[in-house]
């Protein structure tokens, strides 16, 4: 089995309009045409009128083209450029943005079949734009079930938590985000408020991934970083044994 997996970030935050000015942004989701981020190739701004203010003077969705998992940390990083270039010096990832617990942090997930001749296009609406990668799409629930999620949820509050020490209390408090707390375990299809689920054949949304606690850069790298290593190491003993995932799930306690 080899395979690739494709991500694309939703990034929700408040943002210092006396930094970066007034960011064009288009309607929420919107199909025409798309706004960068500042001169970044890889993000697009949109409104989402569900955030709120709370420190600095407007709010922004940040959307990321798709990616392959593997160029998570080179695209984040060119965010970062982007922001020095507009301000002219190094500047604090809390200078520039604030994540309140109206922000989310969505990430959608595609798993492509790479052990065949197949080219899978990702058109963005927005940008007008193909995204083409070599593989075959799997079914997403074939791989990310439930039972795949639980392990998965596991896995990504125990590195954080020993990673990133000081942001965990605020990652694991609003993990199901506030709106949420009392339907830890829906994870039905097309559920607005819940961790996670199956927004098409091809795709899973993990909505429960959160910045709140967020201050440098060096953290906003590695919690990407943890999460990145999380998911590819539930693959990686997916791979080995598929049938582990399903067999031991209900041993397994939930790290929150």
């Amino acid at each position: 089995m080899k395979y690739k997996v494709i991500v694309g970030i939703e990034f929700e935050t408040e943002y210092n309009t006396k930094m970066l000015g007034e960011l064009s942004q288009n309607g929420h989701h919107s199909e025409s045409g798309w706004c960068k981020f500042l001169d970044n190739k890889y993000f697009k701004c949109e409104e989402d009128r569900s955030l709120r203010v709370r420190k600095f003077g407007d709010t922004v969705e940040i959307i990321s083209a798709p990616i392959e998992l593997s160029n998570v940390q080179t695209v984040l990083k060119s965010l970062q450029k982007s922001i020095y270039k507009k301000v002219g010096k190094s500047v604090p990832f809390n200078k520039v943005f604030s994540v309140n617990n109206t922000c989310g942090c969505h990430i959608h997930i595609s798993i492509l079949n790479c052990d065949n001749k197949f080219r899978y296009e990702i058109y963005d609406d927005g940008r007008e734009e193909i995204f083409d990668f070599a593989g075959k799409p799997y079914n997403i629930r074939e791989i990310l079930s439930d039972d795949f999620m639980t392990i998965f949820r596991k896995k990504l509050h125990k590195n954080i938590s020993k990673n990133l020490g000081n942001i965990y209390p605020s990652f694991s408090k609003n993990y199901f985000r506030y709106y949420a707390q009392n339907r830890k375990n829906n994870v039905k299809d097309n559920a607005r408020y819940v961790e996670y689920y199956y927004a098409t054949k091809e795709r899973c949304e993990f909505r429960s991934f959160n910045l709140i606690g967020v201050k440098t850069w060096n953290e906003f790298f590695k919690i990407f970083e943890l999460f990145e290593n999380s998911l590819q190491s539930t693959l990686n003993d997916y791979k080995k044994r598929p049938k582990l995932i399903t067999t031991h799930v209900a041993r397994i306690k939930c790290a929150i």
